[in-house]
């Protein structure tokens, strides 16, 4: 149980599963504050130990983010060192003998990857010799076992004991480790971390667990989990859990509120998705890129293009795809752009020169507003943005895109207020966000 090899069977409802890993997230989060049902989903080898802990391990494998799977690795150990102080010798024994049955029955199906396989010897071998009674208590109850003792040793591969050969513990003879008693212990918190880093990285190859994570329950259950973060975030700032980005995290039911704030060119590519509910390819790369950028998490943009893109086709739209027929291929193009698949790029949404470059195609909804648009394109823009049409940037806007923008950013910043100069459309953005006059702004109406 202590090392969780197989997930529980049999039927749990969405809602206790979602309580299960919820419970144990706040436990990470916060040791020092639960309520007594919190306790309930944290119970040594219960069901809902392990599905809390699995779904966590699916979460980590999803969000696929340095600071998220270090939250879960630390946590997991915590409650596994507790858990290895705290617990009766009876059912240390239970647990190491079932965690040796386990290993060997998972060693023979093949399910564990040669990569590792010494590790999982070693596991084996140490917890063999602590399901024997004399030794269990030796190690954890008699206190005969101090810091330098030595009454029983075992010999596994280098390999699997790193930070102790590291540290000059143990005993190195031709890539054989001797680890004498006193440092078993420190060697099954190493194994542990091993075994739960190893877990986290197999689901992110193995393409079966890629395909069941977007099951649209476990994407509830992300977002709740999301969520969690969110409000950590907020009270918590040390946590590191912020966006990607350094932004506050911009959920989808925020958008509407959130695109006030947007440059002229994201918030046409906005409303012309709410409008057909498609965007050409291109658009719905840079839009996608720009969400991201201003704190849109990878669980959010999932639900967010997938309600847009499973609402019926409009006449006018470019694309015929539908997130019915085509969800693989948005699912992966949108985790592409997060960096969690393919060559793990890092990507960043367009700078307006780019924006202003780009050759448009005759139907296509990109571009900037002040390049691309026509007389009477651009006039009913600038009317549904309520921009005060006074001053020169019709003269200017084809010649001098940015000092039309900047006027435009000017014009919705207090008076005292500078409007500094930007670069691209996320730079807009916070600019605007942070300075912009109060109760003042255009809201969208609801199309």
């Amino acid at each position: 149980m202590f090392f969780y090899f197989k997930p529980p069977r049999g039927f749990i409802s969405s809602d206790m599963l979602n309580k299960c890993a919820v419970s144990r997230l706040k436990f990470f989060l916060s040791q020092s504050s639960h309520t007594s049902e919190d306790y309930e989903f944290l119970i040594f080898g219960s069901a809902y130990d392990r599905a809390g802990h699995f779904l966590l391990r699916l979460f980590g494998a999803f969000q696929s983010k340095g600071h998220l799977t270090k939250l879960l690795m630390d946590g997991e150990v915590v409650l596994f060192m507790e858990r290895l102080a705290g617990i009766p010798i009876e059912e240390k024994l239970k647990a190491f003998r079932l965690l040796n049955r386990h290993i060997v029955e998972m060693r023979n199906s093949n399910t564990l990857m040669l990569r590792r396989d010494e590790m999982y010897q070693a596991l084996s071998l140490l917890s063999h010799f602590l399901s024997m009674r004399n030794i269990c208590n030796h190690i954890f109850r008699n206190g005969e076992c101090n810091d330098y003792c030595s009454s029983y040793s075992i010999k596994v591969d280098f390999k699997s004991c790193l930070q102790l050969l590291k540290n000059r513990e143990v005993v190195l003879n031709n890539g054989i480790a001797t680890v004498p008693c006193s440092k078993w212990k420190i060697m099954l918190k190493e194994l542990f971390i091993t075994h739960m880093d190893y877990g986290i990285r197999e689901l992110i190859e193995l393409k079966t667990v890629q395909a069941a994570i977007l099951d649209s329950r476990l994407m509830a259950s992300f977002r709740a989990l999301d969520s969690i973060l969110v409000a950590a975030n907020i009270k918590n700032h040390s946590n590191g859990l912020r966006s990607d980005s350094g932004c506050d995290v911009v959920r989808t039911e925020d958008l509407v509120k959130e695109s006030m704030w947007f440059p002229p060119c994201m918030l046409h590519l906005y409303k012309t998705l709410r409008a057909r509910h498609r965007l050409s390819h291109q658009a719905r790369f840079y839009f996608s890129l720009f969400l991201k950028d201003i704190g849109m998490p990878l669980s959010e943009s999932l639900a967010f293009w997938e309600a847009e893109y499973s609402k019926p086709l409009c006449s006018e739209s470019t694309c015929t795809h539908s997130w019915q027929k085509s969800s693989n291929k948005y699912i992966y193009g949108i985790k592409h752009l997060y960096g969690v698949v393919g060559g793990c790029k890092k990507y960043s949404s367009p700078t307006c020169r780019k924006m202003q470059k780009e050759l448009l195609a005759a139907r296509s909804e990109g571009g900037c507003p002040f390049i691309h648009f026509d007389d009477q394109y651009l006039e009913q823009t600038l009317v549904d943005l309520k921009i005060n049409p006074e001053s020169g940037f019709h003269s200017i806007r084809k010649t001098q895109p940015m000092t039309a923008c900047q006027f435009y950013l000017a014009s919705k910043l207090p008076q005292d207020i500078c409007a500094n100069r930007f670069l691209s459309p996320v730079q807009f953005y916070k600019t605007l966000r942070s300075n912009a006059k109060p109760g003042k702004h255009d809201q969208l109406s609801k199309e």
